[in-house]
Order: C-alpha cells, then structure tokens, then sequence
C-alpha cells in the first residue's frame, strides 16, 4: 500500500492541506475518447483533509474548468450559512502524490485564498489517514 505523507509545518494554523489533482471521472474520461472529444486537464487544487466534513467538496472554478455536469443535488448546513442550502453535486477524480487516486462523488464548496477543495469523511473513510501533530507529518494511504 502506497502511503504519501509530507510536511505541514503550520497544521495549528492551516489543518492538513496537500495538494492535489482534480479530473474528470474514469468514467467520464472513458466517454470523452469514446466520442473523440477533449479530456479536460486535471486542475492542480489545494486540499484541506477535514474530518468534520461529511462531503468532499471542490470550488466552482474547479467545476467550471472541467466542464463538470451536475449528477445530484445535496442539501447540507454550513457554518457560513443561517439555513440548510442545496448545492449540485459532481463525479470527479482526485489525485494526490504516490499515484493515490479517489473515484468520488463531491459537492461544490466555497474557495479561500489557501483552500479549494475538501477532502471529507466520505473520501477519508475508506482510506488511511494520519495525523502526526508534534512533527507536523500528516500521511495518507488508499482506498481499501
């Protein structure tokens, strides 16, 4: 099992960010050769692993850049917001370091300066994840 840990030197202040690589779906990149059609280039996003979100999730800019097309809807609470609001919902990939790849389903989230994708308890509860505070050595490992 291929397990990718890095530094996070400011994980009090950040969390555990990495960066990654969001992509169309297998599935979808299967269609797009399947009719001769352009594979959109996988977008370079920084990651936060958040144990507190029930859904990974990516910003609109993401979305938008792949040519997603929604394949739901998830009505969800956020913190930002005073009522539950529904949000589209998308099939994509998401690639971090040593060849890790999630086949996945996420929400579209908001953005920071620092964060533009969300990796929630639904990726992480079928990988292995880590959190060594004191060194500042988050690590990651694949789905079962």
């Amino acid at each position: 099992m291929a397990i990718y840990s890095w530094q996070a030197p400011d994980l009090e202040a950040r969390g555990p960010t990495l960066s990654a690589y969001v992509a169309v779906s297998s599935q979808m990149e299967w269609w797009l050769r399947r009719a001769s059609l352009p594979i959109p280039v996988p977008v370079p996003v920084t990651a936060l692993l958040d144990t507190g979100a029930f859904s990974s999730a990516i910003d609109s800019a993401t979305v938008q850049h792949l040519g997603l097309r929604p394949v739901g809807a998830a009505i969800i609470n956020s913190p930002v917001e005073r009522e539950p609001i529904v949000t589209p919902k998308y099939q994509v990939r998401i690639m971090v370091p040593n060849l890790i790849t999630f086949e996945t389903t996420v929400i579209q989230g908001r953005a920071d300066a620092e964060v533009n994708a969300v990796l929630g308890r639904d990726l992480l509860a079928g990988a292995v994840f880590v959190y060594v505070g004191y060194p500042g050595e988050p690590a990651l490992g694949p789905p079962a």
